[in-house]
């Protein structure tokens, strides 16, 4: 008998009563799907562009973080330097 390891997964509603309906051990389906998945060279489609996807969504967000560290300096440098003569919290 081959050797087993226990993987907890969450998967869609729709897919746990797909496999309900099947009428086979839950841990077969799942273990023939992976192994499909494992012994096919075509991978989905979608996983290239997906990762290129995320690299570029992380790019991004490096961007807006350092716009808004250069954004709170320039309010903080600003209220620094409000008028003498008045508190700062008086506007009129």
């Amino acid at each position: 008998m081959e050797d087993r390891k226990q993987i907890n997964v969450r998967i869609p509603t729709r897919l746990h009563e797909q496999i309900a309906k099947m009428g086979q051990a839950k841990q077969d389906v799942v273990t023939a799907a992976l192994e499909l998945y494992f012994t096919t060279d075509t991978k989905p489609e979608n996983s290239k562009t997906i990762v290129a996807l995320v690299n570029e969504l992380d790019e991004k967000n490096k961007q807006i973080s350092e716009l808004h560290i250069m954004v709170q300096s320039a309010i903080s440098r600003h209220a620094i330097e409000a008028p003498s003569g008045r508190p700062w919290w008086k506007f009129w």
